[in-house]
């Protein structure tokens, strides 16, 4: 009975045994891996029909970011393309190697310092510092750094410096610097300074974003710059292009070579044609259509040319006066006269307001443009409503006239009497001298 009992005993101890030596083994070549054989061999003699089952990682996240805090680091990975590279052989799947090097491509979990590719870096989760390939880099995780592919990078969200020859694409959340030869497209929002070639697009910029034809951005807090076409749905800065801008909301100053468009406005807006719904300080403009702003048609005469057609647009404050006019003096080859300039006015709309103009006008004489004839006005005037659709204007002008000494000219026939004489240069003179205007005008 004592032999059975023995017997029992050893048969008992032998994988208890066996697994402590295979421990021990593996603990002098490798302490890390170790401590996973000696807790599996436990659990197996413990129960032996219990199934071992690898520990779960702990998994954080920043901004959607994947980031593994127990991946297991290793040193160097080389790679010539998935499936023939030193990762095959490591244990651990998950691994985040601290350099990668990949002849034609490259597949890893992530990268700690630096990886590099002949052609394509595929990495799942994060890579920081450095990464750079000759086509591209397809990132699922964050990358901290800088990044560069010769045409293309997609990643799921970057803070540090990103650079593709084509397109920049980014899922996430951007913070830093963005160049690309053609497109740059963050999802989320972008913090920093964005550059393409041709287009930027962004749900959220706060920084600068330039772009030779469009940018396109939700919300931009900074400056917006194209060649083209600039699109916001609200601009708290600058928004500036050589065609077109268009914005829901601006708050800061909007300046297109040729179109501004915005439903309101509280600032600026300076191009040749300016659109608004509502603006709450000025736009400046060859034409100002402002939905609910000032504007005005003007039939007007004065001591030179008695009959004048006026528009003015924009706001009360601050609005652009295009005119012209006919002297009716000599009917057969008329003198008539064009131009534009600036006003102001003060008080309410419905009220009695004071006006005060600058203007600048071409004088053409049978047909002839001469550009040293020259007729600048100062207005001084008042705006008394006579009903909601009409008021009367007038006022005293004070006039500079420019021309060539010895030519004929039918303003020096018909003006007042001059005050102030000169010999500006050569033989361009300038007279002056004191007029008025009366104005009909139709709201």
């Amino acid at each position: 009975m004592m032999n059975a009992k023995m017997m029992i005993s050893r048969r008992a101890f032998q994988p208890i045994a066996v697994a402590t030596l295979i421990a021990g083994l593996v603990t002098l070549s490798n302490p890390i891996a170790a401590q996973d054989t000696l807790a599996v061999s436990t659990l197996k003699v413990q129960n032996d029909s219990a199934l071992v089952s690898k520990p779960k990682q702990k998994e954080a996240f920043d901004k959607d970011c994947l980031c593994i805090d127990d991946s297991l680091f290793t040193d160097v990975q080389f790679s010539v393309v998935p499936g023939v590279s030193t990762n095959c052989f490591a244990k651990n799947k998950n691994a985040v190697h601290d350099f990668s090097f990949n002849l034609i491509m490259g597949k890893v979990h992530g990268v700690k310092y630096m990886e590099l590719g002949g052609v394509v870096n595929i990495d799942e989760a994060n890579v920081s510092y450095l990464q750079g390939a000759g086509v591209g880099n397809i990132v699922g995780g964050k990358v901290t750094g800088a990044q560069w592919g010769g045409v293309f990078n997609m990643t799921g969200c970057v803070t540090g410096a990103q650079h593709a020859g084509v397109v920049n694409h980014v899922k996430g959340d951007f913070l830093g610097i963005q160049h690309s030869g053609v497109v740059n497209i963050v999802t989320r929002d972008f913090v920093g300074a964005q550059f393409g070639g041709v287009m930027n697009f962004a749900d959220s910029v706060r920084g600068f974003q330039d772009a030779g034809v469009i940018n396109q951005a939700g919300y931009v807090k900074g400056m917006q710059l194209s060649g083209v076409v600039n699109r916001a749905a609200n601009v708290k800065g600058v928004q500036m292009t050589s065609i077109v801008n268009l914005a829901n909301d601006i708050k800061g100053v909007q300046v297109a070579a040729v179109v501004n468009r915005a439903r309101a406005v509280n600032g600026f807006q300076l191009g040749l044609v300016n659109i608004a719904d509502t603006v709450d300080g000025a736009c400046l403009g060859l034409v100002n259509v402002v939905k609910h702003g000032y504007h005005r048609w003007e039939v007007a005469g004065d001591e030179v040319f008695h009959s004048n057609v006026a528009y003015r647009s924009g706001v009360p404050m601050l609005h652009t006066i295009l005119t012209t006019g006919v002297m009716t003096e000599k009917i057969d080859g008329p003198t008539w006269t064009f131009g534009a300039g600036l006003g102001m006015s003060f008080g309410r709309q419905n009220k009695t307001m004071l006006d005060i103009d600058l203007t600048t006008n071409q004088v053409v004489e049978r047909d002839r443009f001469k550009e040293d004839h020259l007729l600048h006005k100062v207005y001084v005037g008042i705006d008394q409503p006579l009903s909601r659709k009409f008021s009367l204007a007038f006022g005293v002008t004070y006039n500079f006239f420019f021309y060539q000494e010895g030519e004929s000219n039918r303003i020096s026939e018909i003006m007042p009497k001059s005050i102030y004489k000169e010999n500006i240069h050569g033989n361009t003179m300038m007279d002056s001298w004191i007029g008025g205007k009366v104005a009909l005008r139709f709201r």
